[in-house]
């Protein structure tokens, strides 16, 4: 039985409000020195543990489950079933259609309750793998998809330049997985950065700023430029994070907003190390947000450019009869951390006078 939870750690069949509090952090951890090293896509897609195939769907369950007729098999350790049944994230649902043929990457382990540091077989059956760039391991079939994977599955042709200007074409794809795909193995992989060449930039700046790209492609893409400017450019990450605050809409809908919120978040985290101040109209719209993190980081650039308009804004929205209970409950416990620290205030500056 497989030992190795360190290794299969990326694969935890995530929900889609968990990852988005946690994308962050797991960038965090991509970049810390005696972090654990996360799987870029393609070196997870072939890990032994996982089984990677291409598959016709015949039947579409609606609690969560698509079985395919399997064809190919890129890579397992033993022979997959004629019919696999795997659960999915239920959105992916929507995205599949009976009767054609896509590639797929699934695991049938999940941590042992009794032994942590031990892997055993899913009592739930096969899982679709949910990864960063893999969101979920679910690709059309196609000739481009397939020569990326053929380069991919080795250490050499992951790292290698062709395998770079395979990612590179990809961004510019219209597949909205193979952007998030190419993004998340171009970012992890260190030695594709170093390969990295000025004629590249034109194509990943681009995808950062397609409104129609996939939200989480675009939003690694500009926490790597961010940190790698020595690579990949400076500047130009934090106009895009400006870009990015003022025009992305402000979607009140939790369900539909929730991969844009994380470029948003991204965007945010980059602009609150700057100096420069920002327009408050583009911060303020945000403090509505459907997420409260999104609202949080909004407040604080207006705590620190404008201290004396925050109270007001907050109340401005909090009057929004649209707002979500959620960011609703966060705003007005925030208005009372501020009442708070105003009657602290008060009170000592009423005791240094009695002094």
């Amino acid at each position: 039985m497989p030992t190795n939870p360190a290794a299969f750690e990326p694969r935890i069949f995530l929900t889609r409000p968990i990852r988005l509090t946690l994308f962050l952090i797991l960038l965090g951890l991509m970049q810390g020195a005696r972090a654990e090293r996360l799987e870029p896509p393609l070196e997870l897609l072939f890990n032994p543990l996982n089984v990677l195939v291409s598959g016709k769907v015949d039947e579409i369950n609606p609690q969560g489950r698509i079985v395919f007729a399997r064809q190919d098999v890129l890579s397992a350790k033993t022979r997959p079933p004629d019919l696999i049944d795997v659960r999915v994230p239920t959105q992916t649902l929507a995205d599949v259609k009976v009767g054609e043929t896509y590639l797929l990457a699934y695991s049938s382990y999940v941590r042992d309750p009794r032994k942590p540091e031990a892997l055993i077989g899913s009592p739930r059956g096969p899982m679709l793998i949910v990864s960063e760039g893999l969101e979920p391991a679910l690709f059309r079939d196609t000739a481009e998809v397939r020569k990326l994977l053929k380069l991919g599955s080795s250490e050499h042709g992951r790292e290698s330049r062709n395998s770079l200007d395979l990612l590179i074409t990809a961004l510019k794809s219209d597949d909205p997985q193979l952007q998030n795909l190419a993004a998340a193995q171009i970012t992890m992989e260190p030695e594709l950065l170093q390969r990295i060449k000025p004629t590249d930039l034109p194509a990943i700046k681009a995808l950062v700023a397609n409104d129609h790209a996939h939200p989480a492609a675009r939003a690694i893409l500009l926490v790597a430029a961010n940190r790698h400017p020595e690579k990949l450019g400076r500047e130009w990450p934090v106009e895009m994070a400006r870009s990015i605050i003022a025009i992305t809409p402000v979607d009140l809908n939790l369900t539909k907003s929730l991969d844009l919120g994380q470029l948003v978040l991204s965007a945010f985290d980059i602009l609150a190390t700057q100096s420069s101040d920002l327009p408050l109209a583009s911060v303020t719209r945000w403090i509505g947000s459907a997420n409260p993190g999104i609202a949080e980081r909004a407040l604080l650039i207006v705590r620190k450019q404008a201290p004396d308009q925050e109270r007001a804004a907050i109340q401005q929205t909090l009057d929004d009869s649209a707002l979500t209970p959620l960011t609703r409950q966060f705003l007005q416990d925030h208005l009372r951390r501020l009442n708070l620290t105003d009657d602290k205030v008060r009170t000592t500056a009423t005791d240094s006078q009695k002094h």
